[in-house]
């Protein structure tokens, strides 16, 4: 992990804070809160945000408890604050929507699915033990492709909900999803463990004019109501909105 006082660790940080601030002072958004649009509750989140030297390796992920950690590789393609605070607002939207918890759930009763699928479809009482075993975990990993991937568009959506509302241009998130798929990040189609759908895919449905226009309409609330690029810069904005700690994130998890 990168030191706290790290050029870009302050960054990522700051950009953090802006988002996860604006989800939780969400009191001043026109006739709507914004927890209404989300439908998602916002407390009880202890946050920690980190950026590990991964080399080239681009990645970015969170875990249940709030931990965000995204790579300096991520960051080195990333140049603009509002594609990074998309990034960011993914894997805000990932915690808030409780994902880690529904996918324990879900890779439960995928296990059941695969099991039946097993001894009804594919394998005979005479195959060996790691063949039946090898033969479970590819039809697991089959059936929770669904919920990875509606759980990838649901934190794509929220993301973009919550950039718009710290004040973020929402229109910066379609293209940072096609950067990433033009750099190699999808998986090959046929890989039964892939967990993220097409980033072609995910940048078409966030430039919907449903999904789009909500977010631009939220981006130009936040800055009548004072939360635009010129109000996140003050001091008074900061001590205002920021009613959290931010520290480093100097432990690994396997996130989301």
């Amino acid at each position: 992990m990168l030191p706290p006082n790290h050029p870009q660790t302050i960054r990522v940080q700051r950009i953090a804070a802006h988002l996860i601030a604006a989800a939780c002072d969400d009191t001043n958004y026109g006739p709507r809160r914004l927890s209404a649009r989300i439908r998602r509750p916002f407390d009880g989140i202890h946050w920690t945000v980190g950026v590990v030297d991964a080399g080239g390796y681009v990645t970015g992920f969170s875990t249940a408890t709030g931990d965000i950690v995204v790579s300096t590789g991520l960051l080195w393609c990333l140049r603009q604050d509002d594609a990074v605070a998309a990034v960011l607002g993914h894997e805000v939207g990932h915690v808030i929507a409780r994902h880690s918890e529904k996918r324990a759930r879900n890779w439960f009763l995928a296990g059941l699915l695969a099991n039946f699928a097993g001894e009804l479809l594919l394998l005979h009482d005479d195959a060996p033990p790691e063949d039946r075993a090898a033969a479970r975990s590819e039809w697991q990993s089959l059936f929770m492709r669904p919920c990875y991937r509606s759980q990838e568009y649901e934190a794509d959506r929220l993301g973009l909900l919550l950039l718009a509302a710290a004040g973020y241009d929402p229109r910066a998130s379609p293209p940072m999803y096609r950067k990433l798929g033009e750099m190699g990040a999808d998986a090959a189609p046929d890989d039964v463990d892939a967990t993220h759908p097409p980033s072609a895919k995910r940048a078409e449905r966030l430039s919907e004019a449903k999904v789009m226009d909500q977010a631009l309409e939220l981006h130009r609330e936040a800055a009548l109501y004072g939360k635009g690029a010129a109000a996140r810069g003050s001091w008074t904005w900061m001590t205002r909105n920021a009613k959290f700690h931010v520290p480093v994130h100097e432990k690994t998890n396997s996130g989301t």
